[in-house]
């Protein structure tokens, strides 16, 4: 007679359910060594794992430990035994056979300690997604300052964001599957733990996407691919999208997270999905206030933008008379161009070459031309009508203004050192707005925070 063992029950029953021995290993947490040791009888599995085993192949502890299956009559004549002598723990069973067996408290452990596992183990994946995102910006910053290459900063970084979320959804999948099978973890604990790893991979994703808006401004603020973005406009700007991006990644989150609680991709226990559904509108709720609020301070910083323009923050050199204009127009005052000054209109420049005092002029054609020809410019109105004209020779100057009056006088100037000073005020003004969108959105948090735990 052909000797029954542990070992060869495990192997045939394994077969039967078209599971490797590394399929096998991974659902109890030992490796596909062990299984082959055991499978070769060179070793047994440890007690507290025996109602696992039972568990993943729908048969009794008793079997396994037989190394074969009884009948369906001494299976009931089992149960029924177990149930007159009072042996009626209160623990989750499965179906075999159309009769409910109940699982050991050994079992039950060891069913939680693989959902620990496996959470800790995608936890662990997750921050290094985080780490990914993170690196991007680093690696975008380096672009930026190091090599004042703006655009290749972004796109590097943006190669970053990308790979993060895809190691993301990645381990979300893995995480999924490690409790996919409904004999090893109940629908409760499933639900429960898919809750926490979309819950995980919301606060990923969503870093990722808010890294992703603070670095937009290198590719909407730089003005040539051959330059990086100052420290301070980024600095604004970035936070201004980077809240923008928080913001539509919590009210992704909020629909999101409904949607699937009710298609039942996955569950709470009865008390809290009671308080998920009210703590639900209470979202909605603070939500509405805080874009009241956004929508008010948004409609006042137009307005104050409008009002105070770089120009209009800038110092300025007035002139009362044409002829004082000219002849200050007329100074040679040469500036070496400051990468600092964004916002400027730029101008096709006139070639010129030579050395010392002999400077030859050239025209957008390559002709030669004089020097009067060469810097001739004209102050016009709005309206296109000239008002003066002039031979620029300072080229300090970076904003004429003519007056709004009959004669179009004060006119004013503005210097690149003036119009800097100028430019460092509307950031000033700019950075508080986008401090006060933090606040705002800051408190209102802490206020629906506060209600939550009361």
């Amino acid at each position: 007679m052909e000797r029954k063992t542990i070992g060869g029950f495990i192997a045939a029953l394994r077969k039967a359910n078209g599971m490797t021995q590394k399929e096998l290993a991974e659902k109890i947490n030992v490796s596909d060594k062990t299984v082959s040791r055991w499978e070769r009888d060179d070793g047994a599995p440890d007690l507290s794992v025996i109602p696992v085993i039972a568990e993943i192949f729908g048969v009794t502890c008793d079997e396994l430990l037989r190394g074969e299956r009884k009948s369906a009559a001494q299976r009931t004549a089992w149960f029924v035994d177990r149930q007159e002598t009072g042996d009626s723990q209160r623990t989750e069973s499965n179906e075999v056979e159309g009769i409910s067996w109940p699982a050991s408290s050994k079992a039950e452990k060891q069913r939680q300690r693989i959902l620990t596992v496996s959470l800790s183990q995608y936890k662990n994946r997750s921050f290094i997604a985080m780490g990914l995102s993170v690196v991007g910006l680093i690696a975008a910053m380096i672009g930026n300052f190091g090599f004042l290459r703006a655009y290749i900063g972004f796109l590097v970084g943006v190669i970053f964001y990308l790979v993060s979320v895809v190691c993301q959804a990645i381990f979300v999948n893995g995480a999924f599957l490690a409790v996919s099978d409904e004999s090893l973890v109940t629908i409760r604990e499933t639900g429960e733990f898919k809750y926490t790893v979309i819950r995980m991979a919301e606060l990923s994703i969503g870093l990722t996407v808010v890294l992703f808006g603070f670095s937009l401004p290198l590719v909407i603020f730089a003005y040539d691919t051959y330059m990086g973005l100052s420290a301070q406009t980024w600095l604004v700007q970035g936070l201004g999208y980077g809240l923008i991006s928080l913001l539509v990644v919590g009210v992704c989150c909020y629909f999101l997270n409904a949607h699937w609680l009710r298609k039942g991709i996955y569950s709470l226990d009865a008390k809290k999905e009671e308080r998920y559904w009210s703590l639900h509108k209470r979202k909605i709720q603070y939500a509405f206030r805080l874009l009241l609020v956004l929508l008010a301070t948004g409609v006042f910083q137009f307005l104050v933008m409008t009002k105070w323009s770089v120009s209009e923050l800038s110092d300025s050199t007035d002139f009362y008379d044409y002829e004082s204009f000219v002849e200050y127009m007329e100074q040679d005052i040469p500036y070496e161009y400051h990468q600092y000054i964004d916002g400027m209109t730029a101008v096709e420049p006139v070639q010129r070459s030579g050395q010392g005092d002999e400077i030859t002029y050239y025209d957008q054609y390559g002709n030669v031309i004089s020097e009067e020809d060469a810097l001739r410019a004209v102050l016009m109105d709005l309206d296109g009508n000239t008002i003066v004209t002039y031979i620029k020779r300072n080229q300090s100057v970076v904003y004429i203004d003519p007056g709004r009056g009959q004669d179009r006088l004060p006119i004013r100037t503005i210097t690149q050192d003036q119009w800097h000073v100028g430019l460092q005020r509307y950031n000033v003004i700019q950075t508080a707005f986008v401090i006060l969108y933090g606040l705002e959105v800051v408190g209102t948090i802490l206020l629906y925070l506060r209600k939550r735990t009361k």
